[in-house]
């Protein structure tokens, strides 16, 4: 239960941050719809553990809270129906497909 308590805070800090991004982009550090995306995946799956009882002493609210963060900080990316690489990014990166896979 421990590390995967651990990860799940790891996942709670990441939310709506700066860092390189999955393909370790070499210029600054941006906020990207990726890492969010992976944040809010995770966050969804130990609520679901956690509500099945396999976490236990882990609070109600934690992480489905955190999920909801993560998930407006995907949503916020969001321009004409089109999920960007990330909030004020016009590109596009393939990454973010895999939202059709994580429901």
């Amino acid at each position: 239960d421990r590390i995967v308590e651990y990860l799940g805070r790891l996942c709670e800090r990441s939310i709506d941050q700066p860092d390189a991004g999955l393909w370790e982009i070499r210029g600054d550090n941006q906020v990207y719809t990726f890492t969010n995306l992976m944040c809010w995946t995770a966050l969804r799956s130990l609520e679901r553990l956690r509500a099945r009882g396999v976490l236990e002493g882990v609070k109600e609210k934690e992480w489905r809270k955190a999920a909801e963060r993560a998930e407006a900080a995907v949503r916020a990316a969001v321009d004409g129906g089109v999920v960007r690489n990330g909030p004020g990014d016009t590109t596009l990166d393939s990454s973010i497909l895999q939202a059709a896979s994580f429901g």
